[in-house]
């Protein structure tokens, strides 16, 4: 009796350098259109911060060395990012995909962030309030 042959390993035919290209141009097209998506959605968000006016800055920590802020440029209010440590601020969407991706995630950190924020300014602007109004009092009395 003779012994079977062990089967060959089968080689199955390696996709050429032309079909892994395309492939690779399909699946790029997969990750833009999200991206441009995701990039529409921050821009709605941004706009949507901006409209309610809320005149104070913020940020959270995003990943161990980035952060997300809601704040001024030179002109106008927006999402910005920066590296930890580093004053040099940009926005958003100027961000890699990474950062956006990261971001987007931390926006409900974000506004609870601003909300502490909004409270705490308007209680500070309450008490300068009652503080000038204690020194104008001074003239009142001293007039009497």
């Amino acid at each position: 009796m003779t012994k079977p042959k062990p089967a060959k390993p089968s080689r199955e035919a390696k996709p050429s350098l032309s079909d892994r290209l395309a492939a690779l141009g399909e699946k790029a097209k997969a990750l833009h259109e999200p991206t441009d998506l995701l990039n529409e959605r921050l821009t709605q968000a941004e706009r949507a911060l901006q409209g309610l006016n809320l005149g104070v800055s913020a940020s959270v920590i995003i990943d161990a060395d980035v952060y997300l802020m809601w704040g001024k440029d030179t002109s106008k209010w927006g999402l910005f990012s920066a590296r930890v440590g580093s004053s040099k601020e940009v926005p958003l969407l100027n961000c890699s995909r990474n950062v956006r991706v990261h971001a987007a995630k931390a926006l409900p950190k974000l506004l609870e962030a601003l909300a502490d924020k909004v409270e705490q300014d308007a209680d500070a602007v309450h008490e300068a309030i009652e503080s000038v109004d204690e020194f104008l009092a001074l003239f009142v009395e001293e007039s009497t």
